[in-house]
Parts: structure tokens; sequence; C-alpha cells
């Protein structure tokens, strides 16, 4: 049989089911959704964290999360800032977030309230909440929360944003893991 009449055999809807075969291959590998959990920051983590990543020093060592809270990422100057800072505690409230730093002899230190919005990420949901740059008024820091670890470490990584002349610009800060207390 001649190769143009083994063409004819198809119908036209067959040929055109097979000009879909691409997509309907496409829909196949497309995600699935997912549910994801509910974001819970809920706990209390010890001042004291590690440094996975970082862009303004050492790559390893160790940091506090109240320096972070001052926007200060140097690893060299962060620990020794805070020294009094124990536990940081962590209370959602609808869309804003309660910090809480305790010293080491268990006082309050400080209270502040973030406002965040909740994102999802590869890893699952986290929550970023952005703050003014204190020393560039036109630059912003992004500190994003996630719970990794079955629940045991929370994450955070700040990311710098400032405008240029091409567009926002955006700079991995570092990556810091701090231990769930109790």
């Amino acid at each position: 049989m001649p190769l143009a009449s083994s063409f004819r055999r198809f119908s036209p809807l067959a040929v055109a089911l097979l000009g879909l075969l691409p997509n309907v291959a496409s829909l196949a590998a497309a995600p699935v959704a997912v549910e994801l959990a509910p974001l819970k920051l809920d706990g209390t983590y010890s001042d004291k964290g590690m440094i996975v990543a970082s862009a303004t020093g050492p790559k390893s060592g160790t940091i506090s999360f109240r320096g972070l809270l001052d926007f200060e990422f140097d690893p060299a100057l962060n620990p020794e800032l805070h020294p009094a800072a124990d536990t940081v505690t962590l209370t959602h409230k609808g869309r804003y977030l309660s910090v809480k730093v305790t010293d080491t002899e268990g006082e309050p230190e400080e209270e502040r309230w973030w406002h965040y919005e909740e994102r999802v990420n590869a890893d699952g949901r986290c929550a970023m909440a952005g703050f003014p740059d204190p020393a560039n008024p036109d630059g912003k820091y992004f500190l994003v929360l996630q719970i990794v670890s079955d629940n045991r470490i929370l994450q955070v990584k700040v990311l710098h944003l400032s405008p240029t002349a091409f567009g926002p610009d955006t700079k991995e800060i570092g990556t810091y893991v701090f231990p769930r207390e109790g």
C-alpha cells in the first residue's frame, strides 16, 4: 500500500487528536494541586542560631535572631550586640505575628508586632514580612520565615530589595536556622 493511502485510513478526528498528543502529555505531567498544611510558626526558638548561607561574611557560625531583628547581618558583630537575648517566641494573631524576645533571666526584653503575608514557595508555606532599610530609604528588607525539619527548626531567609535604573534588584543577605525550644 502506498504511503499516501495509509494516511487516508485515519479520520480527520484521529489526525486532530494525534496533533494534541504533545499537549495531552504535558497535561499529564502538569503539577497537581495539593492542599498544604497551615502555616504554624507559633513557638519558642533559641536566639542563637546557625548560618546556612551568608553574603555578608562567614558561611558558617552563630547568629542572633535578636540581631537580625535590628538588621545586623554581620556574623562577627551580631551575637556580640545581644548577649543577653535567650529566646524568641512567635505567636500568630490574624495576619500579625507577635515577636517576643526574652533574656537569659527569663525576663521580656522586647515585643514587636509584624504584619506579614503568607506565601507558598517550593518547600511549602512561609511568612514574609517587609521592613524599610534604615540605611537606605529606597531599600527594603524582607524576612521570610518558614518551619523546616518536622517543625523543629525555624528558617529565616533575609532578602534586600533596592531600586536600580533597570528595575528592582533583589539580593539574598543570608539564610539562618533557629532550633525550637522544648
